[in-house]
């Protein structure tokens, strides 16, 4: 089964808080920017922001499951005036989540998980 989240607040909320329920103890988090215009990530000015994390959760009542989080952060732009408000948010989603792992002694690993 698969649980996909809208929100990192969803996505803690599914995450147990034991890490024996969760696979290897291990969450998996990456940010990647993929570009909009421009023919590689070289010669473009627009890159859109994706924050993306997933772990494998064996719950007694509900089984193995897949917990997915896949959030669009919005567009950096890097010409004269850049703009990381994307890049800030998805590393401020990052921060919260190790935050929350660690209290928890679960593992922040890069990365992303596939079902």
């Amino acid at each position: 089964m698969r649980v996909v989240c809208s929100s990192l607040n969803d996505f803690i909320n599914n995450l147990p808080d034991s890490r024996e329920s969760v696979w290897r103890g291990t969450v998996h988090v990456d940010v990647t920017r993929q570009p909009l215009d421009g023919e590689n990530r070289h010669n473009a000015v627009k890159f859109a922001v994706i924050f993306h994390a997933s772990a494998i959760v064996d719950d007694e009542q509900d089984g193995q499951y897949f917990l997915d989080l896949g959030l669009n952060c919005g567009v950096d732009l890097e010409c004269s005036d850049p703009r990381t408000d994307a890049s800030d948010l998805a590393e401020s989603l990052r921060r919260k989540l190790v935050e929350h792992c660690d209290d928890r002694g679960l593992t922040v690993k890069p990365g992303v998980l596939t079902d």
